[in-house]
């Protein structure tokens, strides 16, 4: 199949940071090469003819709030959209925690589109080019269809623990018809028993330092927290450093608390670190799975070990195998 994969930020569309930082669009664009697919991987475009778009067999759009200063390819992105609706291979993919900000940023925007244009965006990727009426009526503003329509078929990434109301309970052009949850995960858990790292316990790392679920997380507990990526520019072979010192990595919920997929429950495990979330989600994986965070604070170094492991070999069987993962994918796009 001829694919075209692009999106709204730098995650979905540039190959180097995802060399640095595994991505949701990283590990799709993985699985698509994997299965032979001949994938054209860049940045959108508004320029993007609807004769361009209409020659792939499939085209994987990553979505982000349309307010979001992250969605700096947003303009292009709405217009490969629009286009690719027209031609009836567009695949959505939702990679961001609270999908209910990509709703009611829409929603929000159709009420209101000189928000889409304020001057606040003019960093962003051809603004200037959707200040042209023939340019920004036909392409961009025609995405208000997301909103009154059934979505196409929309990929988001899964924990265990997730489910499809994680997505559709935001947003009602959604549904288990629609829907299409993948894990890579298993690729990445590469052994039966972690690495004993050492090191004394001094602190927290947290996938999502400043969510709400974090900072209450943060006032119960003894030691500091610090986020694991200390920039969005920090490559996961740097957060690995801080992990030897771990006592934990908290994996956030957000909203009412819902969970959201994290690579860093994979990496964490794979390094010895076990990882901490909302226990009353994650504890239909086993025991291990069943601990608050104050509870590590007591452990000796060996007994993180050892909760680690448990936990890599419950993950690991609750998780599908790659391959399956792979032919999930294929068959959604097809």
């Amino acid at each position: 199949m001829n694919v075209l994969l692009t999106g709204c930020t730098a995650a979905h569309v540039s190959p180097r940071k995802n060399e640095k930082t595994r991505t949701f669009h990283g590990d799709i664009h993985r699985s698509l090469v994997h299965s032979k697919n001949r994938v054209t991987w860049i940045e959108p475009s508004v320029f993007m003819s609807p004769e361009y778009i209409s020659d792939f067999d499939a085209v994987l759009v990553g979505l982000a709030p349309l307010t979001s200063t992250a969605a700096h390819r947003i303009y292009g992105a709405l217009s490969v959209i629009n286009y690719a609706m027209q031609a009836e291979n567009l695949t959505l993919v939702l990679d961001a925690p609270e999908p209910k900000r990509v709703w009611y940023g829409m929603k929000s925007t159709i009420k209101n589109p000189e928000s889409l244009s304020k001057s606040f965006y003019s960093k962003r990727k051809e603004y200037k080019e959707i200040e042209k009426p023939e340019v920004f009526d036909p392409g961009v503003w025609n995405y208000r269809t997301l909103v009154s329509s059934t979505w196409p078929t929309t990929l988001f990434p899964m924990f265990p623990w997730m489910s499809f109301s994680s997505v559709s309970s935001y947003i009602p052009a959604t549904s288990q018809k629609n829907l299409v949850g993948l894990s890579f995960d298993e690729k990445y858990l590469s052994s039966e028993e972690v690495s004993y790292i050492g090191g004394s316990p001094e602190y927290w790392i947290s996938d999502k330092f400043s969510s709400p679920w974090t900072k209450k997380q943060e006032k119960l507990l003894s030691l500091p927290v610090q986020e694991m990526h200390a920039s969005k520019w920090e490559s996961d072979a740097e957060a690995n450093k801080k992990f030897p010192n771990a006592v934990g990595c908290l994996i956030s919920t957000y909203g009412s608390g819902d969970p959201w997929w994290s690579s860093a429950v994979s990496q964490c495990l794979v390094a010895g670190v076990p990882v901490v979330s909302d226990w009353t989600l994650t504890s239909i994986l086993g025991p291990s799975w069943r601990h608050i965070p104050h509870n590590l604070e007591e452990m000796k170094r060996s007994e993180l070990y050892s909760l680690a492991n448990n936990q890599l070999i419950s993950y690991k069987n609750s998780v599908p195998n790659w391959d399956s993962s792979v032919e999930l994918l294929q068959d959604s796009i097809k």
